[in-house]
This record gives structure tokens, C-alpha cells and sequence, in this order.
């Protein structure tokens, strides 16, 4: 004879089983979404930079100090074109007020043309030594720091992330939770 709670416990493993797979059914998305968000982290942070990582925007940040070393010596010299040194600070205004990387990456190409116009001009001026010394090494530098920038590997690493997002099949979960593509610095 069936005992009357054969039938309870019956149903209780049967909702202990259902709830056990529905609870791995969810955790394979959410642990999916914890990875991406890590990944982005991770990615954000060679943009950005942090206590382990030189970003983008701290090679940026040496960029637009050379360019201002660069207008302090051209400005003791009354040859100098003051129309180029004003386009020179109003391109680093704006690398300064640029949020987004691709709107910092322009800003960022217009005080690199501006910087290289002003020095053009100034090239050719007679200073004295130790300015004319310096002018050169700012100038090299901030040719270096760009040449390290542009072939940084953040827009790479932004890309594959982008790739791995849209490929996931936590991208619906993902982006409901926020977890979005990582702007290229272009």
C-alpha cells in the first residue's frame, strides 16, 4: 500500500529537479554577462588607464602638455605667427573637452595639425640654444607619443570585444544589463 506522502515527495523532487535546471539555465547567461563585463573592464581601462595600465588618454594627456611646452617657447619669440599658437590652444581645448574616443581622436588629429603647422613656422626661428634645443626635443616627443599612440593595441582589443560581445549568446542579456560595445579611439 502507497503511503499517502509517496505522492508529496514525488512532486517535491520533481519541482527540486525543475528549479535545478531552471536555475542552470539562468546561470549559464549571467555568468556569461559577469565575463563580458569584465572583459569591457578590462578593455576600458587600456582606454582609460588605471593603476596598472598607461591608457590612451594618459599618452593624450603628454601629447597636449608638449603642445602647451611647445606655444611657451614659440611665444618668446616675437617672429612667431601668434595665429598659429591660438590654433594650437584651441585644438588642445578641445582634446581637453572631448569625452567619447572617437570625438578625442579628432580633437586629437586637429591639435596634431596644428601643433605641426606652429612648429613648422618656428623651426626656422633664431633661438637661442637651449630653446632651440628644446623646441626640437618636445617636437620629437610628441612624434614619438604619437607614433606609440597610433599603434597602440586598445582599438584591437575594443574590436575583439565587440566581435565576442555580438557573438554571445548573452548579447540580448547583455545589453539589457547595460554591457555595451566599447568605442573605438578612431
Amino acid at each position: 500500500m502507497k503511503k499517502k506522502n509517496d505522492g508529496v515527495k514525488a512532486v517535491g523532487r520533481v519541482s527540486a529537479v525543475i528549479a535545478m535546471v531552471v536555475l542552470i539555465l539562468a546561470a549559464i547567461p549571467v555568468g556569461a554577462c559577469i565575463s563580458l563585463s569584465r572583459e569591457r573592464n578590462n578593455v576600458t581601462a587600456e582606454y582609460y588607464g588605471s593603476d596598472d595600465v598607461y591608457g590612451v588618454l594618459d599618452q593624450v594627456s603628454m601629447m597636449v602638455s608638449e603642445a602647451s611646452n611647445l606655444v611657451t617657447i614659440a611665444e618668446k619669440y616675437s617672429e612667431t605667427d601668434l595665429t598659429l599658437v591660438d590654433a594650437v590652444r584651441t585644438a588642445q581645448n578641445a582634446v581637453k573637452k572631448a569625452e567619447r574616443p572617437a570625438d578625442k581622436y579628432t580633437a586629437l588629429n586637429d591639435l596634431t595639425t596644428a601643433v605641426k603647422a606652429m612648429y613648422r613656422q618656428i623651426k626656422n626661428i633664431n633661438m637661442n640654444e637651449e630653446d632651440a634645443t628644446y623646441r626640437e626635443s618636445l617636437m620629437s616627443s610628441y612624434n614619438s607619443d604619437l607614433d606609440y599612440l597610433m599603434r597602440d593595441d586598445y582599438n584591437d582589443k575594443a574590436a575583439a570585444f565587440n566581435d565576442a560581445l555580438h557573438n554571445s549568446p548573452a548579447y540580448a542579456l547583455a545589453k539589457l544589463v547595460g554591457i555595451g560595445d566599447v568605442e573605438l579611439f578612431a
